[in-house]
């Protein structure tokens, strides 16, 4: 932590405060003393994930937070002050204080928030945890210093924090409070570190004391079990295809107004794809890569409105996934086979490229082959895509969805910008029902 004070500078900083102190007075600040809280420790192992997305001091530059003390008494001998506005912390200490305090409590924690590439563990997590610092108070002593000792060091420090609980389901921070923490260290290498990380654990225990909380995120009735691949029972799913009865007008003329009503954008961990329903209870055919690891998405129909979906099987492999919203009477889009393509057939692809606004975007092509790529078969086509397509359908005017969006081979144009070449990858409807064992309902 920056608050003045760090490993590096230590021996710079307090040769400049101690000469400071020859031309004016220091004094100490009173520390709080904040006792650690009862933490509710939920039963169940089966909490809600969990991951620490960042921590932000907020301090006014230049405020007053302590003093430097130095001689076996600790006799001030200048004002400590934060030299920093806001930003974030990068110190991994604070992510391993928290997540240790969340398992030794029975907090499922998932996620690494310093990983560099995608993290899809974190994925998983229902709720990000947001810690704002608000205030620091600490006293910082040095016995040895003339001794030349610029490691050894006590310290004593309190933290204010307010904590911000954001949900992915919501896309919101639906919980705000605060906590405090403080600590004393006792002569001891970067004591005065030790002290910070201390009174950030104090406020951490003291988080999972509120019952707010423990009540939005342990209580875990929710989750529905999930199966091995291995042991998947066929699920039955009343979707329809062409020339069956009572199934409406899907006609030529209706097709797309009817597979554009079925299409969704799906919001899975910090990013967002395409999908579409496959039947009127609310079942969704996607890509595995939409859903990353996720339990939960949420789910954005054609009119604005936003339902929670439940992901119910996936294949990686295969890159598809079934998710299931609750109950209600939704549109849908009549299923097909690719082996009713032809090549040069006029196709159709719909989803959310590149920005949230353009969801339910259509755009034309024709088929242009089919692929086999290691093993795995592919519908090709020049019909544009691009990022946040994935998952969309892949739609014939005469028979329906034939193929799920999943690949798109871009180019990088002036250096900066990726522009789509004509040549996309669509996995056919008929495997993705196969693979994830999806049986149609009588």
């Amino acid at each position: 932590m920056e608050a003045g004070v760090t490993k590096k500078s230590v021996k710079l900083i307090l040769i400049v405060l101690l000469s400071m102190s020859l031309f004016g007075c220091a004094r100490a600040v009173r520390i709080k003393n904040i006792t650690r809280m009862p933490v509710i420790v939920p039963k169940s192992q089966e909490t809600k994930p969990v991951m620490l997305k960042k921590v932000v001091i907020k301090l006014s530059r230049g405020q007053f937070i302590g003093s430097v003390q130095a001689g076996m008494f600790c006799i001030p001998q200048a004002q400590l002050f934060y030299r920093r506005g806001r930003y974030n912390v990068p110190d991994e200490e604070y992510t391993e204080i928290l997540n240790e305090e969340l398992e030794k409590n029975g907090y499922t924690v998932v996620g690494d928030p310093t990983s560099l590439w995608d993290d899809e563990e974190g994925d998983c997590a229902n709720f990000l945890i947001g810690a704002l610092i608000t205030d620091i108070k600490a006293n910082v002593c040095y016995p040895n210093l003339g001794w030349g000792d610029f490691l050894t060091s006590s310290g004593e420090a309190y933290m204010e924090i307010e904590w911000q609980i954001y949900s992915r389901l919501t896309r919101d921070v639906v919980l705000r409070f605060k906590t405090e923490g403080s600590s004393k260290t006792k002569n001891m290498e970067y004591g005065s570190d030790e002290a910070f990380y201390q009174a950030f654990s104090v406020a951490t225990n003291n988080m999972l004391a509120d019952r707010n909380f423990f009540q939005l995120v342990a209580l875990h009735q929710d989750i529905g079990e999930k199966v091995d691949k291995k042991e998947l029972k066929p699920i039955q799913v009343s979707y329809k295809k062409m020339n069956e009865k009572n199934i409406g007008d899907f006609s030529d003329k209706n097709m797309i107004k009817k597979a554009r009503n079925a299409a969704v954008t799906i919001f899975a961990g910090d990013g967002w794809g395409s999908g579409f329903l496959i039947s009127n209870d609310g079942y969704i055919l996607t890509n595995a890569h939409v859903v990353g690891g996720a339990n939960f998405v949420q789910v954005k129909l054609v009119t604005g409105s936003e339902r929670t979906g439940e992901v119910i099987r996936k294949d990686k492999r295969r890159d598809v996934a079934l998710v299931k919203l609750e109950a209600d009477l939704y549109p849908y889009i009549v299923l097909s086979d690719s082996s009713l393509l032809s090549i040069s057939d006029e196709v159709f692809a719909i989803g959310t490229p590149k920005k949230e606004k353009y969801s339910n975007t259509v755009s034309k092509g024709i088929v242009s082959s089919f692929r086999v790529d290691e093993g795995i078969r592919y519908i090709q086509s020049d019909v544009t895509v691009h990022p946040g397509n994935s998952g969309g359908p892949l739609i014939s005017e005469k028979s329906g969805a034939v193929g799920i969006t999943v690949q798109a081979y871009p180019i990088i144009a002036a250096g900066r910008d990726r522009v789509g070449i004509g040549l996309n990858y669509f996995i056919p409807v008929e495997e993705a029902l196969d693979i994830l064992k999806i049986k149609k309902a009588e």
